[in-house]
């Protein structure tokens, strides 16, 4: 039984390694190839806004209106049939479990008008594509 166990942790201590290899890319705002981090003015991929379906919406947005480059320019478009992942910190779950599933939201401050969930099961029908990251460390965005 004690070198089952061992082997169980040797297991679950790779798949962590190695998420954080990938993951760290963006929770350290590396460089991409341009030079310049992930995450920058330069790129136009920054918010402070806090985690919410109408965050959600604008983000999609923003991707959705993303061009080519030179020399066509063209809008690359947005492709909800692809499986599309949110990854939240343990501090979020249930807001990412919320953004994913809710029939309506209120779209601002004006807590009278409920709207239709534009983003409810893009990230899997049963959440299965709402990723909790323990070792994301930022619960305002």
């Amino acid at each position: 039984r004690f070198v089952q166990t061992i082997l169980d942790r040797i297991g679950r201590s790779a798949r962590r390694t190695h998420a954080k290899f990938c993951w760290g890319f963006f929770v350290d705002n590396e460089n991409c190839v341009d030079t310049t981090p992930w995450f920058s003015a330069d790129h136009a991929n920054l918010s402070t806004d806090a985690l919410a379906i109408s965050a959600v919406v604008t983000a999609l947005t923003a991707l959705a209106n993303l061009d080519e480059g030179p020399p066509s320019n063209e809008k690359l478009g947005l492709n909800f049939a692809r499986n599309w992942t949110l990854a939240v910190p343990i501090g979020l779950w249930d807001m990412g479990i919320k953004i994913n599933q809710a029939e309506y939201y209120f779209p601002s401050n004006d807590l009278t008008t409920l709207v239709p969930n534009p983003v409810k099961h893009v990230f899997g029908v049963n959440n299965e594509r709402v990723a909790i990251i323990p070792f994301f460390s930022d619960e305002d965005n």
